[in-house]
Formats: C-alpha cells, structure tokens, sequence
C-alpha cells in the first residue's frame, strides 16, 4: 500500500426489514460494513459544493448474524450540498450506479470520506425506489448470502473508522476480513510480482492462530 494510504471502514448498522433469497426478515439487526482506501476517495464540485465517491475494496452485509461479501461492485459517497452519505452500486463512473441506503445529517456537510466520523444517530435511513413499477432499489442485490433486498431502514448508526494495523486487533470475523484485503496487497513475490499466497491462505493461517491461542494445542 503505498505511503499515506490508509483503510477506513463505513459502517451502517441498525434494524432493517427486507428479504433473504425470497425469506422475509422484519426489524432484524443488520450492518453494512464497506472498506476503501482513503487515496481513492474522488471530489468534484456540485452547485458549488464537494461531492466525493470512493470506490470499496471490499463491502460485507451481516444480517441477523449471518455475513457474507457482496458480490457487486460498490461504492461509498457523501455529498455536501445536501449533507447525505450512502452505499450504492459502483458502474465504474463518478455519478453512476444506484444509490442502495441513503442517509442525512448536517455533520456530513463538511466531510470528505478522508477521515473518521461518528459515531451519528439516526432515525431511519433512506431506501430509494425506482419504477414503474415502484420498487426499493435495493432489490435482489447478489450477496455470498444470496439475493438481498431491503425495504426500510431504522434505528440507524453511521461511522467511519481507521482500519487498525493486524497486530492490534481481536481475531473475530471483521478482522479476518481486513487481513484479507491487506494481504491481497501487502503479499509479493520475489521480484515484486504478482501474490504468492491468497488471501484465503491467510485467512486459514489466521483462523489456525486463533485456534491455537484458544485451545493451547500446537497445530503442525
């Protein structure tokens, strides 16, 4: 990665009601979690006013404590015109792709997706629709989970945080995540070239770890 680099994770957690592969859910608990790396983060002017997008490394959906990657490319956004921020699709332009889960507050009006913000409390998040006929974008998203839909949104909390470095966090699953993505681009070759061990080979030394730290048993 290079020098100044740094990872945030965007998180929205909360209650939401959708559905899982067709399976109703009602004010279950839920979190977004998308990571980015700050360099990437894009401005332009909108009606006189800073507009950034940031397109995530990685994005991840836990519902009712099952967690899984989504499978489309995404991004994350904050518009200080009107002190928005949100999760949508990422078709690889500025403005382009969807909005998914939208949020408001006058703290955002002065953020850049550069730092950490939050944590910001919030009512309900916003699910745009689409049509006709009228229907919640986020509808049949393609999750590890299988097809993800949601229909509202409450209760919500949003924050940004500085990814911090392996060695000073807990071995749980967002943390096997994020040695995930540092390794797809800390792990080289010889000569500088392309990875020699996948990130899911780091992903099961890590998990062969922390196993050894719980039970005290040497694994050969």
């Amino acid at each position: 990665m290079p020098a100044g680099a740094a990872i945030l994770m965007y998180s929205l957690s909360g209650t939401g009601s959708g559905s899982l592969n067709q399976t109703a859910f009602v004010d279950a608990p839920f979190e977004i979690t998308v990571f980015a790396e700050t360099q990437s983060a894009t401005p332009a002017v909108q009606q006189g006013f800073w507009t950034y997008t940031v397109p995530a490394s990685e994005a991840r959906v836990q519902v009712s404590g099952s967690s899984g990657r989504f499978l489309v490319p995404t991004r994350f956004f904050v518009s200080q015109l009107i002190g928005s921020a949100g999760f949508s699709i990422h078709d690889g332009s500025f403005f382009g792709g969807p909005d998914l889960m939208n949020i408001q507050n006058p703290s955002l009006s002065t953020w850049d997706l550069r730092s950490p913000i939050g944590p910001v409390f919030l009512a309900s998040a916003s699910i745009p629709v689409q049509g006709p006929p009228t229907r919640p974008v986020f509808t049949n998203i393609s999750t590890e989970l299988g097809l993800l839909s949601f229909t509202a949104a409450s209760n919500v909390t949003f924050r940004a945080a500085a990814v911090p470095e392996p060695g000073t966090m807990a071995l749980g699953s967002t943390s096997l995540a994020i040695l995930a993505l540092r390794s797809r681009r800390r792990l080289r070759g010889p000569h500088g070239d392309a990875p020699y061990l996948s990130s899911s080979v780091v992903v099961v030394r890590v998990r062969r770890k922390k196993a050894r730290a719980e039970s005290g048993a040497r694994i050969t």
